[in-house]
């Protein structure tokens, strides 16, 4: 948990723990509530550099395409899974063209 919070690249305020799972806090510059994922996968740690490093609206949408390309992938490998590569490829591509500059920073410097 000290290294999660040693990690953030931006100020920020540490509001509240919440029962293991998330830590909650809003960079100081913007009054933004986010939550960081406390897991070390590499999805958690990707959508947490977004949270502290991009603005409000490309948070929104990289953490509600994330979720929805996950959803997306288990309900097409249960019910359809000769799409599921294609869904996946679909997905994916929507949140690299919404996300793109903050998912591959290194490429896009």
């Amino acid at each position: 948990m000290e290294n999660q919070n040693q990690s953030v690249a931006s100020p920020v305020e540490i509001m509240e723990t919440k029962q293991g799972r998330v830590i909650e806090f809003r960079p100081r510059s913007v009054d933004f509530k986010v939550f960081l994922d406390e897991e070390t996968s590499d999805t958690a740690e990707m959508l947490n550099r977004i949270r502290q490093e991009a603005p409000p609206e490309i948070v929104i949408l990289a953490v509600s395409l994330v979720r929805g390309l996950q959803v997306g992938i288990n309900y097409s490998k249960k019910y359809a899974p000769h799409l599921t590569y294609e869904i996946e490829e679909q997905l994916t591509k929507l949140l690299s063209d919404a996300c793109g500059k903050y998912l591959f920073p290194d490429i896009c410097s």
